[in-house]
């Protein structure tokens, strides 16, 4: 059903070079780790939080779209986020 909904992505999404790096993020950060991803490997997902200082994160067992399986987890980890200082 969801897939049904998807629109079309811009791939300048996927070839616009990005000017900022990580560590230049001094904001409290939390990370979603989704356990079950296969889109995003769980390694790739591990390194990506190495790579910011300080990033908190929560691992839910859930795939690529933890808004849809998972939404009670998803509330959870956002206002976790929300309340890091």
């Amino acid at each position: 059903m969801w897939y049904s909904k998807l629109g079309r992505q811009s791939p300048a999404a996927f070839t616009t070079p990005v000017h900022f790096s990580t560590p230049q993020l001094k904001v409290p950060s939390m990370y979603l780790f989704a356990e079950k991803d296969r889109a995003v490997m769980p390694e790739v997902q591990q390194k990506m939080i190495d790579a910011v200082p300080g990033m908190k994160s929560i691992r839910v067992p859930c795939g690529h779209s933890p808004f849809l399986s998972h939404p009670d987890e998803t509330v959870e980890v956002i206002v976790k986020g929300a309340e890091l200082r």
